[in-house]
């Protein structure tokens, strides 16, 4: 499995990560804060199915440009999967012929449309050989962190979270887990903070780790611009943990 998390920083500085996309295989898009931004128009059009964590605009920003930017060449239909609430935001807040034109309305003249796929928590569901785990996280509105299964390796992605549990027991009983990718948005010393928001701080995502039992690579991500060099000290003190390098390949 190829796991990629883009750049989302200004200028595209591969430190900052001020919206969140990764890409597996090349064609799923988990989140798509920066899709349009990072991927040129045919790597766009590669983009088959955007898992949509939660409806903060840093995790979603993207796909409706992305839209924009391929709709009149797509081949196939984008699908867009995710929970009822998050469904529901992206219909009534982005997609409304208001903010944006409602892309999953009409087809284009090679019959393809933007369908949104609603998927319960828990459950797992297919995408081609990739098996698909959604599972609730703690954050300030209904978020779901991903668990992704080839068959041969999986991985776990954190999305947006505090302390959390059901994830890390869930990828913990994976015997083909094999990578954590782990959101850390605020130093040490704003710990309260980051708890109070939603979020992790180092000595918060080592509890996760240590909740997973099990020695694979963590990589963290969404560390936010203003306290980066704070942040990278703590990670270094982490035995395996490390900060994900935007655009780097992970073969697991």
């Amino acid at each position: 499995m190829k796991v990629k998390l883009l750049a989302g920083g200004s200028n595209g500085d591969p430190k900052e990560h001020y919206l969140t996309s990764f890409i597996i295989n090349d064609s799923l898009a988990v989140d798509a804060g920066s899709l349009p931004l990072v991927l040129s128009r045919s790597q766009q059009l590669l983009i088959r199915d955007v898992i949509i964590t939660h409806s903060h605009l840093d995790h979603l920003a993207g796909l409706p440009l992305m839209l924009d930017n391929i709709f009149a060449d797509m081949e196939i239909s984008v699908s867009a999967y995710s929970t009822k609430e998050t469904i529901a935001a992206l219909h009534d807040h982005i997609f409304n012929n208001v903010i944006w034109p409602d892309f999953s309305s009409f087809c284009n003249r090679l019959g393809a449309r933007l369908i949104f796929e609603e998927r319960q928590a828990l459950t797992p569901f297919r995408l081609g050989e990739l098996e698909i785990l959604l599972v609730p996280v703690n954050h300030t509105v209904p978020t779901c962190g991903v668990i992704v299964d080839d068959g041969q390796s999986a991985v776990a992605i954190s999305s947006d979270t505090t302390d959390t549990e059901e994830i890390w027991r869930i990828a913990g009983q994976n015997p083909r887990l094999k990578a954590l990718f782990m959101e850390c948005s605020y130093p040490n010393r704003l710990e309260r903070l980051a708890y109070l928001y939603g979020h992790l701080c180092p000595s918060l995502l080592l509890k996760q780790v240590q909740k997973v039992g099990k020695d694979v690579p963590c990589y963290a991500y969404h560390i936010k611009a203003a306290y980066l060099r704070e942040i990278m000290t703590e990670l270094e003190g982490l035995a395996g943990v490390v900060a994900a390098e935007p655009c780097v390949e992970y073969e697991v």
